[in-house]
């Protein structure tokens, strides 16, 4: 009897113990109770016990992660269930936390039921009967909420800037047409016309995604559409985007005088699609955490139009980066799997117990010597490139390892001349998106800044195996090159020139420079490959830090 009392009071004193060294960390939200709200992402199992004690300590705002949105409301027609998103709002109500509603309008399969978007017959829905179901979704969950929720997420992910348009051509779209966007503002501000509403995007960094968000965001405030607010759902990874990108989306996007809500907040550790790791060295988690700090403080920095801050989850033992894009271990959180603080936590609530700052290790650019000379661009290999060096598209950043290339390169004055031998067993144009489509891509810096995102003297220029030419980046406009291609027996050859913008070609000149093959290897529309030079990541379209170098050589 005594020894179980003996067991009993160790066991007593070690919960005390764990107890007080748990309470006695800072709450996470306190550190910025001077800025903004400081939110997680959660399912309602997550409510109980340690893991909701950790929650409701550190965080003054949730989201639901899931069961707020369509298909787990609105299962059948008319047949609404609330149980689990109502367990969210009560544990809320109970800790005094803030809730975000997070979405009304979403267009991922996934989380969408098919009955929204078909008649009684089977066949697709027409525009007022599709209407008429966004109307009572609309309308009956954010009545439900009223009081309860303070914001929606309204419209998530309508931007798509490989459209003419800019939108995402969704079955919202199709159905209703791209004023579906608007007629969701409209029934979720007659529901509830004091709750703040929210449009929200991914990548907002990406230069290309600010500007079509920039302008679709002021075509609903000028056309009078009850629109509060801007989220910024900021996924980033370990080494991009760069500070200054994320910093240039806030200034872009605050012009309007709406609040922004950064959303979904994490930090994967791969820069890379594919690939995958163990565990992560300390050496990473203290990186991790001065990034996460420099990040923070941007958002600091603008709390006049920051008014929240969510991460999309709070401890690594809950992600959806271990099953997106692959299924993977990733550590992008605050918290440990087994709810212990990282150095994260400490970077953001008291950043003089971090170690000191190393920066991760960093691959040398490879370089290029290209050699002066001046072809003519007919698709055919002119003796003139015998004096050209060859590179090659070896690095893949699929697992799937389809074509690549070996790529030439002469200068002039005027002009950067490149020769691109691409082995490609099967040849597709199928896609409609040209990134899709069997293609060779090359990527040019000409001040070889390595700024990140693109500046007026980056660009990025597409071509595929029928001489289609698409750019984007920067300034990039397909006028800027001229280019030849022909089949061959194993692919395809492309020789082109690209006239420089704001340098004229001399010996010594550096510039930033990537190639890119891109492989429809099934010939199903899907890039199933893609091969770089230099650049391990999938980033080159809109981060210029991982290209090569080109020297020019006499």
């Amino acid at each position: 009897m005594k020894k179980i009392f003996l067991i009993f009071a160790v066991l007593c004193i070690s919960l005390i113990a764990f107890s007080c060294n748990k309470n006695e960390l800072k709450p996470l939200h306190s550190a910025f109770k001077k800025d903004f709200l400081v939110g997680a992402a959660v399912e309602p199992e997550q409510l109980l016990g340690a893991e909701g004690e950790l929650l409701s300590r550190h965080f003054n705002s949730i989201t639901a992660e899931n069961v707020m949105k369509q298909l787990s409301l609105q299962p059948k027609e008319g047949k609404f269930n609330f149980n689990e998103a109502d367990k969210l709002v009560a544990f809320a109500e109970k800790h005094k936390l803030k809730v975000r509603g997070h979405c009304l309008v979403w267009h991922h399969p996934s989380q969408m039921a098919d009955w929204m978007f078909e008649d009684e017959n089977g066949n697709p829905a027409g525009r007022e009967l599709m209407l008429k179901r966004l109307r009572n979704h609309i309308k009956t969950v954010v009545e439900r909420y009223k009081g309860k929720v303070y914001a929606w997420d309204v419209v998530n992910e309508a931007i798509d800037t490989s459209t003419a348009d800019q939108l995402r051509h969704t079955e919202f779209y199709k159905l209703i047409g791209p004023d579906y966007i608007e007629k969701a503002f409209e029934y979720a501000h007659e529901a509830d016309p004091d709750v703040k509403l929210f449009i929200n995007e991914y990548d907002t960094f990406d230069p290309e995604k600010n500007k079509a968000y920039f302008k679709l965001i002021k075509s609903l405030i000028d056309k009078g559409i009850p629109i509060s607010g801007i989220g910024l759902q900021m996924h980033v990874k370990m080494t991009n985007p760069s500070a200054a990108m994320i910093e240039q989306a806030i200034n872009n996007l605050s012009v309007f005088g709406l609040d922004l809500h950064i959303t979904e907040l994490d930090m994967s550790f791969y820069d890379s699609e594919f690939g995958s790791f163990d565990q992560p060295s300390e050496q990473q988690l203290v990186y991790q955490a001065y990034r996460y700090k420099q990040i923070m403080d941007i958002f600091k920095k603008h709390n006049d139009s920051i008014k929240s801050v969510t991460f999309w989850g709070f401890h690594d033992g809950h992600t959806w980066l271990t099953s997106y894009p692959v299924i993977r271990n990733d550590w992008p959180l605050i918290f440990t799997a087994d709810f212990k603080p990282k150095w994260v936590y400490y970077a953001l609530t008291n950043p003089a117990k971090l170690p000191e700052y190393q920066d991760l290790p960093k691959k040398k650019a490879a370089e290029y010597e290209a050699h002066k000379g001046t072809p003519k661009i007919d698709g055919k290999i002119d003796k003139i490139w015998e004096k050209a060096d060859s590179a090659e598209t070896s690095i893949f950043i699929t697992p799937y390892r389809g074509a690549m290339a070996v790529v030439r390169t002469l200068w002039d004055e005027n002009r950067l001349y490149i020769l691109a031998e691409v082995k490609d067993r099967l040849l597709s144009s199928k896609a409609s998106e040209p990134y899709m489509q069997d293609s060779f891509e090359f990527f040019i810096d000409e001040n070889n800044a390595k700024a990140g995102g693109y500046q007026s003297d980056d660009f990025q220029f597409r071509i595929n195996y029928k001489n289609s030419v698409t750019a984007g980046g920067g300034n990039a406009q397909p006028e800027m090159i001229e280019s030849r291609t022909v089949k061959t027996a194993g692919g395809y050859l492309i020789e082109a020139a690209f006239a420089f913008q704001s340098i004229k070609g001399a010996p010594g000149t550096e510039i930033g420079y990537e190639l890119q093959i891109n492989d429809d290897a099934e010939g199903d529309g899907i890039r199933k490959s893609v091969a770089k030079w230099n650049d391990q990541t999938n980033e080159s379209y809109r981060n210029t830090e991982g290209w090569g170098i080109l020297v020019m050589k006499e």
